[in-house]
C-alpha cells in the first residue's frame, strides 16, 4: 500500500471570548445566568477543553439550536445549563462568528422564566423577518410541550411574544402525544412561512408535522410530513428541512433505531431523507435513506443556508444515555458542537466536507509523499500534539488491513483501521482513555461503517482535538466523530502498520526458531495460538481452527486459523479461516465450534469488538475459505439474563439434537461468577434462550479464579468436567461429578469431537492465561502448541483421558526393562537420549515406604521430576529445575503441580509423553492426568534416573522415539499420501488395498509402510517404480486398470520410500512377490516365539495379490504358531481401539496379572531373526 500523501497540520485557533452582562433580580433569567457565568467561567478545569470546537463558556451544552446567517455573521444558540455540567434548567446561549471558527460568546438569550417553558426552554430554529431576528422554539412545562415565538431587535436580547404558546397541543393530529411534541425548524418558501415540528406517535413511532403561517404568529396544521415505522425508532426529534442541489432535505434525529448491519449503533441516530416534497399536498417522497454519521458522538444537526450558498450544518458531539467524564470528574463543564460541515448530495445521499474556513488556522508540521508500507510499522516523528489535522490518500495495493494509531502513548492509544476485505472503516476508543459508558447493548467504545474504495483509494481526514477526533473519509461519504479523553501526558504519537495479505504464506514462517518447536504436538507455522475452535470429523478428516495471531508471538489480532489430518498426528496447514475484519469482530474473531449441516462446514464464534461480544456464523462451500452470513451477529448480548455481563459473553459450542441446533454459551455473571448459557434454534441463524447455571463458581474459569482446594485448581484457570444428566424440557443441567481435568501447570480450554469410529476426541490448549511465554520472551517468532489429542471416557462416573493410539504408530522402541527391583538406590537406565519420547512403566509399591522418582531430561544442572508419594498417593510433577523458568501469576510454587493417584492393587503405571518443550503424564490408563511446558537449555543426557525411597519393583519399563514424518513434505500433492485409502476402498481394484491394510493395521506396524504400499496398489499409478536403481513392478494380472500403463519414476514415492526404514530392502520381481526384512523383523518382535523370514512375507504378499487368503486365517500356509497371550494381545489392542473402556479395564488387568504389557508388548519381544 502506498501513502499518497499525509499532512500532519496542528490548529493553532484562539477562540475569543466576550461577554455583555446584566443583572435581573428573578429565578431563572438571562440576567441571572449571565451573572453567574461571569462570576464563574474561570473556574472552569482546561484539561479536556477543546480549542476549535464550539463550547459554553462553563456548564452543560447540547443540542444546537437557531444556526443562522444573519446580517453578515452566523449565529448559534444551543440548548444550556449554565449551573452545572448536567442536563437542567434549560436555557439558551448563544454566540455568533464571522468564519466558524473564532467564536464571540453572547448573553445568554432564553431562560425558563415563563409558565409555558418552565421546565426548559427546548431546541428550536430562527427566521429573519423584517430586519428583526425571531426564533422559535418548545416551551417545557408539567409534561407539556408548545411551540413559541421571541424576538429581538438587536440580534442579541430576546423578548417573548405575548402570543405564546403560538402552537398547541390542541392542533396535533388524533395519534400524537403531547408531552412528546417539539422542536420546530422555520422555514419560508414564497411568501408563506413554514414549520416542520416532530411528534411521538400512539404506537410509539415517530412522525415529521407540518404547519404553515403568514406572519409567524398564527399557524394552522397542513399535514404529516412524513410518518416514522417502528423501524425507525420509537421518537423523531429535531428536524430540519432544506433544498439542495434540487432535491428535498429532511434531517432528523431518531431515538432508538434498531440496528441494521453498521448502522444505528447508537442509541440515538442522525438520519438523512433525500427526495421530494408535494408542498401542496404536504407530504415528503422518500428516495433515499442513511445515517449521517457512524461514530458514537453525534447527535441534533442543523443547518443554514449562509451568503455562499452553502449549506452548513454543526451537531452536538454527544450522546443521550452516555457517562459524560468532564462532569464526572467535576470541571464544570460538558459538550461541545462538532466541527462545522458542508453538505452536498453525491449519489443522492447527503456527504460532509469540513469547512475550508478551518485550512487558515493550519501549521504544517511533516508531508510525506509515495511512501510504501508492508508488513510493517512506523511511528511518524516530530509529531506531538493533541490538537491537530491529519490528511492522508492511502492507494490499497495488497493489504488485508491498515491501522493507524493516534492519540498514542505508553499505553493508551485510538485506533482508527481500514479493512479492504470488507471495505470497514472502523473507530475504537477502547484504548482512548478514560472509560465512557451508555445506554446501549452494545459497545459504546467501537463504530464501524462501509467506505468502498475509489480507485484503489482511500482518502481520510482526521480531526484531533484535546477530546474528540472527527473522521472524513473519500472527502465526506461517510464520517465518524467521537469523544476521547486520554489521561496519559504522552498520548499523542501516531503510528501507521498495514499488513499484507500474504504474511503468513512468504517467508516470515521460515525465520521460526526452531529450538524448542515441538514435533508431534500440533503448532501453528508462525506466530501465536491459543484455545482449539471448532474441532470437528468432517467428510473423513480431523479438522481443528484455532486462536490465531499470525503477526506475533502475543495475544493479539485474534483470527481463526485452520488445519486438516486423516490421523491426528500429521496435520496439514490450511489458509486462515476468518480473520477480524467486521466490525462485530474487529477485536477478535473469539473462540467457538463447528457443525456440519446440508454437506456445508459451519462456524459459531464470538465476535469480540470493544466493551461488547456476540455469537456470529460463517460458512463454508468448499471447507477452506468462509464466508461471514448477513445475519451476524446470530446472538447479541440482548438476549442474556439479566444477571449476565454483555462484555463477557463467549465461545458457544454448537450441536445438533433431534431436529433442533443448540449453543451452549458462557457470560460472567454481575457477581463475578460464570454461568452456562443455553439456545436454541431450527436453522442455526434464529436463536432462542434458556438459561441456566452450573454448580460451580467458575465454567472454565470464566475471567474467574478458582479458589484452590486441596490439589485442585492450582492454577490461575483451570479446566473442570461435570458429569451429570441434562433436562433438555426444562434446559438444566443435574450435577453428579465435578473434577479438574488436568492438573499439570499448562492446560487449557478443552474441545471435543466424535469421530467415525464413535470416539469422544479432546484436544487443549497446552499453556495457560497469565503465564508468561519463554518462546515469545526469546523472540523465537512463535508461541503456544495443543495438548496430544486424548480419548475421553467415563470411569466410576468422571471423565479420564487416554492418548490417542495413533501415536503408538510412531514408536520406535529404544530401550525396554522388565521385572527390575530398585532398594534405596537410584538407577540410571542408560541409551534411551531423546527430547521427543514416550516413556511407559508400571511400578509394584507393595513393600515401597516412602516414594520414587523418575527424572528425565536430565543433565548437569536441569531436570524435570515425576515423583509419587506412597503415603498420600500423591503424582508429583515438578519443573522447578527443568530450564527457562515460567513465570506465573499466582506463585510461589508455579512450578509444582501434584494429584491424587490411588494405586491399583499396589500398582501405579505412567505413560509418559516428551515432545521438545512439553511433558505429558497419564497415570493409571489416564485416571489423572499433569500436562506442562518445559525449556530445557543444556543437552540432555541419555539416561532415565530411577529412585526410590523403600522398595519398588518395576514390572516393565519401555522408552521408545517418536518420530512422526513431516506431512507437508511427504505429501504427494497433498492428496494421494491422505486420500489414497478412501479411493481404493471405492474402487474395483479395493481388496488388495483392504489386505495390506489389514495386515499392517491389524499389526500395528509403521503407517510408513502402509502409505508406501497404498500409493504403489492405486488404481492409475505407475506400473514400475525405480527406486535406488531397483525396479518394482506392479501385478498386472490380467487387468489392465490396475496401474497406469507405462513405467515411470515416480519423485514422491521415492522419497517416502527412502525414509521409511534401515531395514527397507526392496527386490525386482515379476508378480507381487515383495520382500521386506523390516516387515519380517517386526512380525517377528511381534509374535515372538517363531522366526517370521522375508519369505512368510512374500508368501503372504503373493496371496493377497490373489485373494486367496486374510490375515487372520488359521489355515494360512506357513503361518507360525501364536502364543496365547500374543492372541489375547490383539483382543485387547482392538478393545482400546473402540474406546471401551470397561472390557480395557478387565483385559488389562489379566494381561499385566501375566507380565505382559498390552501397550508394550508389541516392541519388547527380542527378534531372533538376525535381520
Amino acid at each position: 500500500m502506498n501513502l499518497t500523501k499525509i499532512f500532519i497540520i496542528f490548529l493553532i485557533t484562539v477562540i475569543t471570548q466576550s461577554f455583555v452582562l446584566a443583572s435581573k433580580d428573578s429565578e431563572f433569567t438571562v440576567e441571572k445566568a449571565n451573572e453567574y457565568i461571569a462570576a464563574n467561567k474561570d473556574n472552569v478545569i482546561q484539561t479536556y477543553r477543546l480549542h476549535y470546537h464550539f463550547m459554553a463558556p462553563i456548564g452543560w451544552i447540547n443540542d444546537p439550536n437557531g444556526f443562522i446567517y444573519h446580517k453578515g455573521e452566523y449565529h448559534l444558540f444551543y440548548q444550556y445549563n449554565p449551573y452545572s455540567a448536567t442536563a437542567n434548567k434549560i436555557h439558551w446561549g448563544h454566540a455568533k462568528s464571522k468564519d466558524l471558527v473564532h467564536w464571540e460568546h453572547l448573553p445568554v438569550a432564553m431562560a425558563p422564566d415563563h409558565d409555558y417553558d418552565a421546565d426548559g426552554v427546548f431546541s428550536g430554529s430562527s427566521m429573519e423577518k423584517d430586519g428583526k431576528l425571531y426564533v422559535m422554539y418548545t416551551g417545557n412545562s408539567e409534561n407539556r410541550q408548545v411551540q413559541c415565538v421571541a424576538v429581538s431587535e438587536d440580534d442579541i436580547t430576546f423578548e417573548k411574544v405575548a402570543e405564546n404558546p403560538v402552537i398547541e397541543a390542541s392542533t396535533l393530529p388524533s395519534n400524537a402525544q403531547p408531552q412528546d411534541f417539539r422542536d420546530p425548524k422555520v422555514i419560508k418558501r414564497d411568501d408563506r412561512y413554514y414549520v416542520v415540528t416532530v411528534s411521538k406517535t400512539t404506537e410509539n413511532t415517530g412522525q415529521v408535522l407540518l404547519y404553515q403561517s403568514e406572519d409567524l404568529i398564527k399557524w394552522e396544521f397542513k399535514s404529516i410530513l412524513l410518518q416514522g415505522t417502528s423501524a425507525q425508532g420509537i421518537m423523531w426529534e429535531c428536524p430540519d428541512v432544506f433544498e439542495l442541489d434540487g432535491k428535498d432535505v429532511l434531517i432528523l434525529s431518531a431515538i432508538q433505531m434498531p440496528v441494521v448491519g453498521d448502522d444505528y449503533h447508537n442509541i440515538d441516530s442522525v438520519i438523512a431523507f433525500v427526495g421530494t416534497i408535494d408542498w401542496d399536498e404536504g407530504n415528503f417522497q422518500v428516495e433515499t435513506m442513511k445515517e449521517l454519521d457512524h461514530g458514537m458522538d453525534f447527535y441534533a444537526t442543523q443547518t443554514l443556508l449562509d451568503d455562499k450558498g452553502r449549506r452548513v450544518a454543526i451537531s452536538w458531539m454527544n450522546m443521550w444515555g452516555r457517562s459524560y467524564p468532564t462532569a464526572e470528574l467535576g470541571q464544570g463543564w460538558a459538550g461541545a458542537m462538532t466541527l462545522p460541515r458542508i453538505l452536498s448530495l453525491k449519489y443522492n445521499y447527503l456527504v460532509q466536507t469540513p469547512i475550508p474556513e478551518i485550512i487558515d488556522n493550519y501549521n504544517v508540521v511533516t508531508a510525506i509523499n509515495d511512501t510504501s508500507i508492508r508488513n510493517s510499522s512506523f511511528i511518524v516523528t516530530g509529531v506531538r500534539g493533541a490538537v491537530g489535522h491529519l490528511e492522508l490518500v492511502l492507494e490499497i495495493i495488497d493489504a488485508s488491513y491498515f491501522e493507524i494509531l493516534v492519540r498514542m502513548g505508553q499505553n493508551e492509544k485510538t485506533f482508527i483501521v481500514y479493512m479492504p476485505a470488507t471495505n470497514e472503516l472502523i473507530l475504537n476508543r477502547t484504548m482512548s482513555g478514560m472509560s465512557i459508558s451508555g445506554g446501549e447493548d452494545l459497545s459504546v467504545d467501537q463504530r464501524q461503517v462501509k467506505v468502498p474504495l475509489e480507485d484503489n483509494k482511500l482518502s481520510l481526514e482526521i480531526f484531533l482535538d484535546s477530546s474528540s477526533v472527527e473522521i472524513f473519509a473519500n472527502n465526506g461519504t461517510e464520517t465518524l466523530t467521537a469523544n476521547i479523553y486520554p489521561t496519559e501526558e504522552s498520548s499523542d504519537g501516531i503510528q501507521f502498520t498495514v499488513v499484507a495479505n500474504e504474511y503468513i504464506a512468504d517467508t516470515n514462517q521460515d525465520n521460526v526458531n526452531q529450538t524448542y518447536r515441538l514435533q508431534y504436538h500440533f503448532m501453528a507455522p508462525i506466530g501465536w495460538i491459543n484455545d482449539p475452535n471448532g474441532f470437528i470429523y468432517h467428510k473423513g478428516e480431523y479438522h481443528l481452527f484455532y486462536q490465531y495471531n499470525p503477526y506475533s508471538s502475543v495475544w493479539n489480532e485474534i483470527h481463526w486459523s485452520h488445519a486438516k489430518s486423516k490421523d491426528l498426528v500429521h496435520w496439514e496447514h490450511l489458509p486462515v479461516g476468518m480473520a477480524p475484519d467486521h466490525g462485530y469482530d474487529y477485536g477478535g474473531v473469539y473462540s467457538g465450534s463447528s457443525i456440519e449441516k446440508d454437506g456445508k462446514l459451519y462456524v459459531m464464534y464470538t465476535g469480540n469488538s470493544g466493551n461488547s461480544q456476540v455469537q456470529c456464523i460463517a460458512i463454508s462451500e468448499d471447507d477452506m475459505t468462509f464466508e461471514k452470513v448477513a445475519e451476524n451477529p446470530v446472538i447479541d448480548p440482548s438476549s442474556l439474563p439479566t444477571n449476565a455481563q454483555s462484555h463477557e459473553f463467549r465461545d458457544p459450542n454448537v450441536f445438533k439434537r433431534g431436529d433442533l441446533y443448540y449453543v451452549v454459551t458462557v457470560s460472567k455473571t454481575i457477581e463475578s461468577t460464570g454461568q452456562v448459557v443455553l439456545y436454541q434454534s431450527d436453522d442455526l441463524f434464529k436463536w432462542e434462550s434458556s438459561p441456566y447455571s452450573c454448580k460451580a463458581t467458575a465454567i472454565k474459569a470464566l475471567s474467574v479464579e478458582m479458589p484452590q482446594v486441596g490439589d485442585d485448581y492450582d492454577n490461575p484457570s483451570s479446566v473442570i468436567a461435570f458429569v451429570g444428566e441434562v433436562d433438555w424440557t426444562e434446559g438444566k443441567f443435574q450435577v453428579e461429578t465435578v473434577k479438574e481435568l488436568d492438573h499439570g501447570m499448562e492446560f487449557y480450554a478443552t474441545q471435543t469431537s466424535l469421530d467415525n469410529e464413535g470416539r469422544r476426541i479432546a484436544i487443549s490448549w497446552m499453556s495457560i492465561q497469565g503465564a508468561s511465554d519463554p518462546t515469545a520472551d526469546l523472540n523465537q517468532g512463535w508461541a503456544g502448541s495443543m495438548t496430544l489429542p486424548r480419548v475421553l471416557n467415563l470411569r466410576n462416573n468422571y471423565l479420564v483421558q487416554t492418548p490417542i493410539p495413533e501415536i503408538a504408530n510412531s514408536y520406535e522402541l529404544v530401550k525396554n526393562f522388565s521385572d527390575y527391583t530398585v532398594k534405596d538406590q537410584s538407577v540410571s537406565f542408560t541409551g534411551v537420549e531423546g527430547k521427543v519420547a514416550e516413556l511407559e512403566l508400571e511400578v509394584d509399591l507393595k513393600d515401597l515406604s516412602e516414594s520414587f522418582d523418575v527424572q528425565l531430561r536430565v543433565s548437569k544442572n536441569e531436570k524435570t521430576l515425576i515423583r509419587y508419594v506412597t503415603a498420600t498417593q500423591e503424582l508429583i510433577l515438578d519443573r522447578t529445575n527443568s530450564g527457562v523458568s515460567i513465570n506465573r501469576g499466582e506463585d510461589p510454587a508455579a512450578h509444582i503441580r501434584q494429584v491424587k493417584v490411588p494405586l491399583e492393587d499396589h500398582k501405579v503405571s505412567l505413560q509418559i509423553f516428551l515432545d521438545r518443550s512439553s511433558v505429558e503424564i497419564f497415570a493409571n490408563n489416564g485416571t489423572e492426568t499433569l500436562t506442562a511446558s518445559i525449556y530445557p537449555t543444556q543437552e540432555s543426557s541419555d539416561s532415565i534416573q530411577f529412585t526410590a525411597v523403600g522398595s519398588a519393583v518395576i514390572n516393565y519399563l519401555s522408552f521408545s522415539k517418536i518420530t512422526v514424518i513431516d506431512m507437508k513434505e511427504y505429501s504427494h500433492e497433498n492428496i494421494r499420501f491422505w486420500m489414497a485409502v478412501n479411493d481404493l476402498r471405492r474402487s474395483a481394484q479395493s481388496q488388495i488395498a483392504w489386505k495390506i491394510q489389514d495386515i499392517f493395521e491389524s499389526l500395528r506396524i509403521h503407517r510408513q509402510f502402509f502409505y508406501y504400499f497404498r500409493e504403489f496398489l492405486a488404481p492409475g499409478a505407475p506400473c514400475e517404480i525405480n527406486i535406488d536403481g531397483k525396479t518394482m513392478e506392479k501385478a498386472k494380472s490380467g487387468n489392465a486398470a490396475v496401474c497406469a500403463g507405462s513405467p515411470t519414476t515416480d519423485p514422491a514415492l521415492v522419497e517416502i520410500a527412502a525414509t521409511l526404514s534401515t531395514g527397507l530392502t526392496l527386490l525386482t520381481a515379476s508378480t507381487m512377490e515383495l520382500s521386506i526384512a523390516v516387515t519380517a523383523r517386526q512380525l517377528s518382535e511381534i509374535y515372538g516365539e517363531t522366526c517370521i523370514s522375508i519369505q512368510h512375507v512374500r508368501k503372504w504378499c503373493r496371496e493377497f495379490s490373489e485373494g486367496r487368503t486374510d490375515i487372520h486365517d488359521e489355515k494360512r500356509s506357513g503361518r507360525p504358531s501364536i502364543s496365547d497371550e500374543v492372541v489375547e494381545y490383539g483382543a485387547a489392542w482392538r478393545t482400546l481401539d473402540n474406546s471401551n473402556s470397561d472390557v480395557d479395564d478387565e483385559v488389562n488387568k489379566s494381561l499385566r496379572s501375566r507380565r505382559v504389557n498390552p501397550a508394550s508388548r508389541i516392541r519388547s519381544v527380542p527378534h531372533r531373526c538376525g535381520l
